[in-house]
């Protein structure tokens, strides 16, 4: 139910991406430039090209090798999950429908489980709000999150402490992980800065939390790997199928574990070798630049991080049936200036276009989830 929810509230950018940006053509084989003719670049600038800008980070494990898999989403067992996330907590409700579970425990803490996901959290808590300013306007963990909370540390919350809770939590869970998760600090300053009191919010909400030195948390967020290879964090609609990367992210204040949630654990089936060289990021940039060239930009667009991660693909949805193979994952801003009562302000808009590493062309997308 989730998820069919996110896809529906992606229909409006659905929408306006596919009308502002063009899909790209193929590229012909012999026109590849691969990853074993060029050595890897870690930065590429372009310019120019009137409102293009390539200024990309490029993010990439060439050391491991790469594979073509099938896989199926792990389904998870309510007695395996309960022994890792809450070994000592006694359930006191449970609530197990076809599409949701739920078991609330002697304490503050629930523990839901669907098809796909495991959430355990802090009842007490749940309404900080606090995943509004992870996420923002996307829908797992928003691009620019860090320049929201630059703070390194928290002053009442050990970082390496919460960083290990997590992380002995997600490997007793048979998860393979990258060893540094990406950490950020949610002071009281910025949560209050960023927390508009005005806002309308639901009756049942009453009034917005009032933010305070010991909310302070750990927002950890670790990336699945499959063979040592990151697994990418991104979802995606195509019509009719959808697939979502591994997504892992938690929260850790002065008093503990708040929330984890867990979805898309891809379990491997069958692997076999790349039919074809992994194409070079070089060839991604002329790939965009192509995309590009016959589009008039009004608006700045920048291409800011080129990585390289296994994306699955939907196969057979309704048999579980996924394949994984290497992928570019462009992240791309579009930034757009409006005019409200005399006033101009900017507004920047954050997706992605991902290329084939292996075939080297885009891989046409109906909008993200």
């Amino acid at each position: 139910m989730k998820k069919i929810k996110l896809i529906i509230l992606a229909i409006a950018s659905l929408m306006t991406l596919t009308a502002c940006f063009p899909t790209g053509e193929n590229v012909k084989s012999e026109q590849l430039e691969t990853l074993s003719t060029k050595e890897l670049p870690r930065y590429i600038r372009l310019d120019g090209y009137e409102n293009l800008v390539v200024d990309a980070k490029v993010v990439a494990d060439i050391e491991q090798k790469w594979y073509e898999y099938k896989a199926s989403i792990k389904k998870w067992d309510i007695d395996e999950v309960k022994e890792v996330l809450a070994p000592d907590k006694v359930i006191k409700e449970r609530v197990e429908d076809v599409n949701l579970k739920s078991y609330t425990f002697d304490d503050s803490f629930c523990l839901y489980l669907d098809e796909v996901s495991i959430r355990f959290v802090n009842q007490e808590l749940s309404n900080r709000y606090y995943d509004k300013y992870i996420r923002k306007y996307s829908s797992f963990v928003a691009d620019d999150l860090e320049n929201d909370f630059p703070k390194e540390n928290l002053d009442n919350v050990n970082k390496e402490e919460a960083i290990t809770l997590v992380r002995n939590k997600i490997k007793d869970l048979g998860i393979e992980v990258k060893e540094e998760p990406l950490v950020i600090a949610m002071d009281v300053d910025n949560l209050t800065k960023l927390t508009d009191y005005n806002e309308d919010i639901p009756e049942s909400k009453k009034q917005l939390h009032k933010w305070e030195k010991d909310d302070e948390a750990y927002a950890i967020i670790f990336y699945g790997l499959q063979g040592g290879n990151k697994v990418t964090s991104e979802g995606y609609m195509t019509n009719p199928d959808y697939a979502t990367g591994t997504r892992i992210k938690s929260l850790v204040s002065k008093d503990g574990l708040i929330s984890l949630s867990i979805s898309d654990v891809y379990e491997i089936k069958e692997k076999s070798e790349l039919s074809k060289e992994i194409c070079s990021p070089n060839h991604v940039v002329d790939v965009i630049k192509d995309k590009y060239k016959d589009v008039i930009l009004t608006d700045p667009v920048e291409v800011s991080e080129i990585k390289l991660e296994y994306l699955p693909k939907a196969i057979n949805l309704k048999e579980n049936s996924y394949s994984l193979s290497p992928f570019w994952v462009c992240n791309i801003s579009k930034t757009e200036e409006y005019t409200k009562e005399g006033k101009t302000d900017k507004v920047i808009s954050n997706f992605k276009i991902f290329i084939d590493a292996i075939s080297g062309n885009e891989f046409s997308i109906g909008g993200m989830i």
